[in-house]
């Protein structure tokens, strides 16, 4: 009992090497409510002391023996999606999913690493899955509508056009469909993230411009401008 409350007392103080010390009896004591928030102050503390390898080991630790602690699936994710290890990010996904499958998290985690790897069909996908599960999941219509934006933009630079420059027709179709799927998604962000305007300004621009949406580019236009 008594390392339980010096591990409370420790992080309070911001003191992660005494956290790290007395935490490891203080699970002897603590409830299964209290396990995961002390786990959590291990990771914090290994995180506070730039102990990268730790810091990983711990966020595992909290994965697999807290699963329902959302804490150490996300900044686990983060970390892997960070150093470009999509592929054990896909895994990590993989594996929460067989555990809880109706966890729109887990589906976002499939949906960012497939972003990463640039399998923009694939982050579609597994957007739609997280969106099936939340559908306010900001996210999620971020990587779908940022996918549909990448689709249209590698359909332009293989369009065939003329001696003139000008796309063929069927192109210019195909072109017009990726950004009009985009649209909705980037609305959806605009309008559950009013504020982060960085985030959505540019896109719309981008999808109001090539669909010839007059009214819409302009209020855009001026709001980049401002």
């Amino acid at each position: 009992m008594v390392s339980y409350w010096a591990t409370i007392c420790a992080y309070n103080l911001k003191n992660p090497l005494n956290t790290l010390k007395y935490s490891v009896h203080a699970f002897n004591y603590a409830d299964d409510a209290n396990k995961p928030i002390l786990q959590e102050y291990r990771v914090i503390s290994y995180q506070m002391l730039e102990s990268n390898q730790a810091f990983e080991r711990e966020l595992r630790v909290g994965v697999r023996d807290y699963p329902s602690h959302d804490f150490f699936f996300v900044n686990l994710n983060d970390l892997i999606y960070s150093q470009r290890r999509y592929d054990e990010g896909i895994s990590l996904a993989d594996s929460m999913l067989a555990l809880d499958s109706n966890k729109s998290i887990y589906w976002y985690g499939k949906s960012i690493m497939n972003l990463g790897k640039q399998d923009f069909d694939k982050c579609i996908e597994f957007s739609d899955s997280c969106l099936s599960k939340d559908p306010n999941y900001v996210d999620a219509y971020f990587n779908k509508g940022i996918s549909y934006c990448n689709l249209a933009l590698i359909a332009q630079e293989n369009a065939n056009k003329d001696k003139n420059g000008a796309v063929s027709l069927e192109d210019y179709k195909k072109i017009q469909d990726f950004y009009s799927k985009a649209k909705p998604c980037m609305e959806m962000v605009r309008k559950i993230q009013p504020e982060n305007k960085e985030r959505w300004a540019h896109a719309l621009y981008r999808i109001y411009l090539y669909l010839n949406m007059g009214k819409e580019f302009d209020e855009i236009d001026k709001l980049l401008k401002n």
